[in-house]
This record gives structure tokens, sequence and C-alpha cells, in this order.
């Protein structure tokens, strides 16, 4: 026995070399964990980096598709029927109503720049109004009708306050009508109370 361990001398040396050849495994399972996420970051075969960039490619994939189908979208359901609105209305006005009309709209401010100096970004109302003028030849389509899908996530909290008003002003009505004119309160404790 060694007087400084307190081990006998014959086991000492055989957990010594059990201990080392452990440390060397780990040491080699450590040195391999390592070389593989290095190279994975090198971008050297499969590793962190090659998964990130398929997840990435898959997520611009995914970006590019959503965008494509929202566009047809918004061109089906909004720019196809405000062009074809546009096209019905000008068909029914004639190049010779249009040319009268701009024509007019150019005598006017003839006319006006004569008598006094008139200039098209500050005009005076009462002596010449160039949108007065325009408004009446001008083409307008009504849009009010038309749902833009681009435009559904800013509009769905304001259809739910909607729907939910109603819901509730529809239920309030019943109620006082199945109530027969008495109205229902609950308090604290959930029990009603008749008013």
């Amino acid at each position: 026995m060694s007087p400084s361990s307190g081990a006998p001398h014959g086991l000492l040396l055989p957990l010594q070399r059990k201990q080392a050849e452990t440390a060397a495994a780990r040491e080699a399972s450590f040195q391999q964990q390592y070389s593989e996420v290095l190279d994975g970051l090198m971008g050297c075969g499969s590793g962190i980096m090659q998964d990130i960039s398929e997840v990435l490619q898959y997520s611009e994939a995914t970006q590019r598709a959503h965008k494509a189908e929202l566009y047809q979208q918004w061109s089906s359901q909004v720019f196809e029927p405000i062009q074809a609105r546009i096209h019905d209305a000008m068909s029914r006005t004639s190049v010779k109503q249009l040319e009268a009309t701009l024509q007019a709209a150019s005598d006017a401010y003839i006319a006006a720049g004569s008598k006094r100096p008139c200039f098209l970004d500050h005009a005076d109302a009462e002596q010449y109004d160039p949108m007065h003028q325009l408004a009446a030849a001008s083409i307008r389509v009504p849009t009010g009708d038309l749902v833009d899908p681009l435009k559904r996530d800013l509009l769905k909290t304001q259809t739910e306050k909607a729907l939910l008003s109603n819901a509730a002003a529809a239920a309030a009505a019943a109620a006082a009508e199945a109530g027969g004119g008495t109205s229902r309160s609950y308090g604290s404790g959930g029990s009603p109370r008749m008013g």
C-alpha cells in the first residue's frame, strides 16, 4: 500500500490507465463533433449552415408564392373590375365631347387670365375654378363595392367590431321584446336583477 494514496499500488496503475482511456475517448469524440460543426459552418457537406440555407430557401419560396397569390387576387378582385368600369365609362364618352370639354376649360382659363393674372397652382375660386369646371366632365367609377384582398388584415378588426355591435344590438332588441320591456342586468354575483 502506498502511504500517500491509501490504495494498493497494483490497483492504481489500471485505474489511471482506465481514466486516461476515458479521457482520450472523450477528447476524440469532442474533436469529431468539433470538426463536424466547423464543416457545417464552412458549408462543407451537411451541417447547420446547409440546414439554415434550406430553411431560408423554403421561406423565400413560400413568400414568393404568397405574393403571387395576393397579386392574382388583387388583379381579379380590384384592378380588372376598375379597368372594366373605366373602359365602359370612357366608351360612353366620345372623343369630340372630351375635346369640347377640354377646349371649354382652356377657353375659361384664357378668359380668366386676360382679366387678371391667374395661376393654376393658386386659383381664386370666385375668379376661376378649374376643378369645378372639370368635375362635371371627369370620369368617375364607383369602387365602394370592391373588397381589396391586400387590406384584408386592416379591415378585419373593423368588420369584427361591426358584427359584434350588430349582434349585441340584435340581442338587446330580442331581450327587450321577449322580456316585455323589462331589462335585466347582472351584478357582481352573476344573478339577474330586474330593473
